[in-house]
């Protein structure tokens, strides 16, 4: 199988703590944080999205859907409506 990025065997990542990517030139610009999601605590950073938190963090299903499929990222950008969640007891807040 070949790698679909020519590029990426030359970046130098590791895996920090929490389960980011530290290349040495992406670092995160906000305070550490905690976040309550489905009951875990979740190490986050201010300014970080609830959907880079909870993968970083390894969790890959942020909701089930009426028929019980699993739903998480799809576009990460907030377009697709699959990374609704509850926020603070208001529903449909995009984790993206």
């Amino acid at each position: 199988m070949t790698d679909p990025s020519p590029h990426a065997a030359h970046l130098p990542h590791t895996a920090r703590p929490g389960g980011r990517l530290l290349d040495g030139r992406v670092r995160p610009s906000g305070a550490p944080v905690r976040i309550e999601f489905e009951g875990k605590t979740i190490p986050a950073y201010e300014g970080e999205t609830i959907a880079a938190a909870v993968t970083a963090a390894g969790i890959r299903t942020l909701r089930r859907n009426r028929q019980g499929e699993a739903r998480g990222v799809y576009c990460g950008m907030g377009v697709c409506f699959e990374c609704l969640v509850n926020v603070d007891g208001r529903g449909g807040q995009r984790a993206c």
